[in-house]
């Protein structure tokens, strides 16, 4: 059995045009299960979380996966102005230590 270490990414954004086009473009993906588009609760944030898939550090499927959450990064992030309507994190958790990889916020303060 080799190493799980859990990667998830959560992207909020009030943008009801993105939020379509990020549905879309799930729907696309081999692995739509992996993905829960949350209702709006309150002030119009809707949040997207792409769960964790739980395959084994460096091995299949994990490549593929790691292929679509970088999509799904990709999809969310900067357009060419360097804008986006999305606050974004992805973080990893399991067995090694906690963190937070990447992410976008409103100051960009990684």
């Amino acid at each position: 059995m080799g190493i799980i270490q859990h990667n998830v990414v959560l992207a909020t954004t009030c943008d009801k045009k993105e939020v379509e086009s990020i549905k879309k473009f799930i729907k696309s993906t081999d692995y739509p299960e992996l993905f829960y588009v949350a209702p709006e609760v309150m002030n119009g944030h809707i949040t997207v979380v792409m769960l964790p898939d739980g395959s084994n550090y460096g091995q299949y499927p994990d490549d593929e996966y790691d292929e679509l959450r970088n999509s799904f990064i990709d999809k969310i992030g900067e357009d060419e102005n360097g804008e986006t309507s999305w606050r974004w994190v992805e973080m990893a958790y399991g067995e090694w230590e906690p963190q937070i990889i990447r992410g976008h916020n409103l100051n960009n303060m990684w």
